[in-house]
């Protein structure tokens, strides 16, 4: 609220007083009312599962918490502390945890550590996953099928039905049959589509994908490269780079004329020299 009054000066001043509102009710008004209820309030940060939103929510018990916290964020779903996913179940566990940040869950969401993308190397896997019309394709390294999905969800703009094998269409229904194709090219099927018999013109299929394309792609070069050997031989297609398995190779982004090296078909490391 705000009102204006003179200074002894002649100027005018605006004086603002904040009045705490609670979902449209004035909590200064009520307390002035029932001097006690200022003894219960108390203050819980809460934030989305995404930790995206994150806001204060004043609250007197477990009861009108979540009630707030379902006008807040539309949600009507459980709470959880944010740094290990302890559920809040009532009064008794929100006291305990009050000072701690909570997290609201939809009904059958998972809470995920803030660290969850922070990949093991010696756990994850990196897999070419192509749109479900071959049109978009893109490199995700990851460590489990959902994973896979939360991913493409970002990279590829829909979350996948399913996850399947992109040659013939093969279905991965478990993180062990994930791991067991690592490095194959997988298809993110959208809802509502089915796997396809690839057909020439589609692009980028494995039949026309050159080494240097997957030498580019695998590194997130950006093209045209050269794949070279030790001994400086230029290696443009299949049947050549097939001849040098094994080998460490050197890809050479040619317009900015940077060099990595790579075992042939997997990083090897990913420190950049200047060529």
């Amino acid at each position: 609220m705000c009102s204006w009054c003179h200074s002894g000066t002649g100027h005018l001043l605006a004086v603002c007083i904040w009045t705490r509102r609670k979902h449209g009710k004035d909590i200064d008004g009520n307390v002035k009312a029932n001097p006690d209820l200022l003894k219960s309030l108390f203050c819980v940060k809460v934030w989305s599962a995404d930790r995206e939103k994150r806001i204060v929510i004043v609250t007197e018990d477990y009861k009108s918490l979540r009630n707030s916290v379902s006008l807040e964020f539309n949600i009507n779903g459980r709470l959880v502390l944010e740094e290990d996913g302890t559920e809040i179940e009532n009064d008794e566990s929100l006291q305990r945890c009050k000072d701690k940040t909570l997290m609201v869950l939809a009904k059958n969401e998972q809470w995920k550590n803030s660290r969850w993308r922070q990949y093991n190397s010696s756990q994850s896997a990196a897999f070419h996953v192509f749109g479900h019309d071959r049109q978009k394709s893109v490199m995700i390294l990851c460590f489990s099928l959902e994973d896979l999905c939360e991913q493409a969800l970002h990279m590829l703009g829909y979350k996948p039905q399913y996850i399947c094998l992109e040659n013939d269409g093969t279905y991965l229904e478990s993180d062990r049959e994930l791991m067991a194709f690592t490095g194959s090219r997988l298809m993110a099927v959208k809802n509502g589509c089915t796997w396809t018999v690839p057909q020439d013109g589609d692009f980028p299929h494995s039949s026309h994908y050159s080494a240097n394309q997957e030498a580019a792609t695998a590194l997130r070069l950006n093209p045209p490269v050269e794949v070279t050997t030790n001994d400086g031989m230029l290696i443009s297609d299949d049947a050549t780079l097939s001849q040098h398995v094994h080998e460490v190779l050197t890809v050479t982004e040619v317009r900015k004329s940077r060099k990595l090296l790579l075992q042939n078909g997997t990083p090897r490391s990913s420190s950049v020299y200047s060529a």
